[in-house]
């Protein structure tokens, strides 16, 4: 064996042969062969992804995240509230769902006494009466309450503070960021919540723009920096949450996060597909001498080159350039009737899961029946978060130094049933009851704002000798009435009945 390996080692190497010319210019040929067509297929991926690109307006969170915020709402709490901020901020169906809610009520509001006493001093009970109709009316509930709101559905919770003078008042927002929920108020339920005062570490020039309490709690967390959260005073404190039933903040609509993201998708697919379906590539096909030699091109491929770079560089948007030296075959993949169905059906999942009927904001048909029995769900959640600002409200009346004690209540209005209970207040009113108050406020007066109209109308300018009444049906005679009886609202007719309207109309209009 050791033989046969020596005699291995004393033969000479023989080194390769070289190239032939005909080697050398194959092997030429192939490399700038490869060289222009690395060029084209760069320059045909980057003009194919400029023109199917589809930008979204989700792009600062992904679908994952989501999903793993709302596995843990109570770890994820910033980053969900930070979410829902900026979902109002770029997606139309979510801050409409929003504003639905929060401009739903109309704040209407009758002042009412605790009880009368058996001997009490009229002109004295009147003063005290006008006392809290003035703070009422300065207060401008309807304005602040419509932010609080706003912040509230986007968030759970509002924090704020009071700033007031003699003749100002608004309530300052506070980030939830710096705020938690620390106690439950045993008079009234009301929360009360606490303000991390090392807020001001990094932020000391705004601290004297901030209210006494601010400045004067900050030198307590000064003094012992361990204890950064204080509570608030709740006589100038707000604290207002959408789910009260829970202590921790659950964005009330963070269950449709997750639709809001597909519904996105689905756009964003529909978008690039009908991008593809414009797209035009035109090709340019190198000729070959002899078909049966490979490789073998009439055209030197630098000046096939050449000429595709000029091609391409003055083609419209929409339109890119490829060079094959093979015949390339377009399919086009066939349009989905199912696209545009798609896409809705992510809208109504956005709405269904806020508990919204779609047809609020839109023109699909849906029966009145349907959307009525919607719009009282949403309403009974309305309601109840304006018994906590009643509350809170009512807490500040409280501390009033008065003999004579008022609340303040909220009807039970909101934009779409304000018709009806104008009309059932007013037929209450023919019939004597004592809702002379709440017609007023359901058609939008303050007490304070029904008191100075009455006077000026009937007392300063008799406004009631000088105008006739205007004509009605109860002041008109038969012949000038046409047959029938008037039409019935929406709200209260069924199905049947409003298909057969429908259908009425469009015979009419045709």
């Amino acid at each position: 064996m050791s033989n046969y390996i020596n005699k291995q080692n004393n033969k000479k190497f023989s080194p390769p042969s070289p190239p032939t010319e005909e080697e050398l210019k194959k092997q030429k040929f192939v490399a700038e062969q490869q060289k222009m067509f690395s060029s084209v297929q760069r320059s045909i991926i980057r003009e194919t992804n400029k023109h199917i690109s589809s930008n979204s307006s989700l792009g600062n969170f992904t679908t994952q995240q989501v999903t793993r915020f709302l596995q843990n709402p109570i770890q994820f709490e910033k980053q969900l509230r930070q979410l829902s901020n900026y979902l109002y901020n770029v997606s139309g169906n979510y801050k409409r769902i929003i504003q639905y809610f929060a401009l739903l009520p109309t704040y209407a509001y009758t002042i009412e006494p605790y009880s009368i006493p058996e001997k009490y001093n009229k002109e004295k009970y009147k003063k005290e009466y006008f006392k809290v109709a003035k703070e009422l009316e300065k207060m401008s509930l309807r304005h602040e309450l419509t932010k609080i709101m706003k912040i509230a559905f986007k968030e759970d919770v509002f924090y704020g503070y009071i700033i007031e003078s003699k003749d100002t008042f608004f309530i300052m927002h506070l980030d939830a960021d710096y705020c938690k929920i620390t106690s439950l108020s045993g008079e009234d339920g009301l929360f009360n919540f606490s303000f991390d005062f090392s807020f001001f570490d990094r932020n000391k020039d705004v601290l004297s723009t901030y209210p006494e309490e601010f400045q004067q709690k900050y030198q307590t967390y000064l003094n012992d920096t361990s204890q950064r959260f204080i509570e608030l005073s709740s006589d100038n404190a707000i604290c207002i949450k959408v789910n009260d039933e829970i202590e921790y903040p659950l964005i009330p609509f963070s269950t449709i996060f997750e639709s809001i993201f597909e519904a996105d998708q689905y756009k964003k697919i529909k978008m690039q597909k009908t991008k593809m379906d414009n797209f035009l590539l035109l090709t340019q096909k190198i000729p070959q001498g002899d078909k049966n030699e490979v490789d073998m091109f009439t055209i030197n491929l630098d000046l096939a080159g050449q000429f595709h770079d000029m091609l391409s560089q003055s083609v419209p948007e929409g339109i890119s350039v490829a060079l094959s030296p093979m015949e390339i075959t377009a399919t086009r993949m066939e349009k989905s009737r199912n696209d545009q169905d798609v896409i809705q059906q992510s809208q109504r999942d956005i709405y269904s899961a806020a508990g919204v009927p779609q047809q609020i904001f839109n023109s699909e048909k849906n029966t009145a029946v349907g959307i009525n029995k919607s719009i009282v769900t949403a309403e009974q959640i309305l309601f109840g978060i304006l018994r906590q600002v009643e509350r809170w409200v009512n807490r500040r009346l409280s501390k009033m130094n008065a003999s004579y004690k008022f609340h303040l209540k909220f009807l039970d209005i909101t934009v779409f049933n304000q018709k009806e209970k104008q009309d059932q207040l007013q037929k209450a009113a023919t019939s004597s009851m004592p809702v002379i108050n709440e017609y007023a406020a359901s058609l939008g007066m303050s007490p304070l704002d029904l008191y100075n109209k009455a006077v000026l109308e009937n007392e300063v300018l008799s406004l009631h000798d000088l105008l006739k009444p205007l004509q009605s049906t109860h002041t008109q005679s038969g012949k000038d009435n046409e047959g029938g009886r008037d039409k019935v609202d929406d709200d209260v007719v069924n199905e049947s009945t409003e298909q057969w309207r429908e259908t009425d109309d469009a015979q009419g209009e045709s």
